[in-house]
């Protein structure tokens, strides 16, 4: 659980009012495609670092991506942590169902 910065723990409880349900994901998807899913989504949160050629690249984004109970949290692009509210597992269920079939057109 330390892999999850406690600002993001702390945005999930002010906003849903209830400690996240964490489900840990390793996809195996291009970034392109992980950017394409998520890019629909409110991004609320950023921790990023710039290398020795001028590039920003993240090590973790917050984003918003149920208003009524799912963050997602995605460190560098190896990582996925969805925390959500227990009665929203058929929206996780359902994302879940989106990152393998994007994983499947990889291969």
């Amino acid at each position: 659980m330390t892999e999850i910065p406690q600002n993001c723990i702390d945005t999930f409880k002010e906003r849903f009012r209830s400690y996240p349900s964490i489900i840990e994901v390793y996809p195996s998807m291009s970034k392109e495609d992980a950017d394409k899913l998520f890019n629909k989504s409110l991004l609320l949160w950023f921790d990023s670092y710039l290398t020795n050629e001028h590039e920003s690249l993240y090590n973790y984004r917050l984003y918003e991506y149920d208003v009524t109970g799912i963050l997602i949290l995605r460190k560098s692009d190896t990582k996925i942590f969805i925390l959500t509210k227990v009665d929203k597992q058929n929206v996780v269920d359902y994302l879940l169902l989106q990152l393998k079939r994007l994983t499947i057109k990889k291969d």
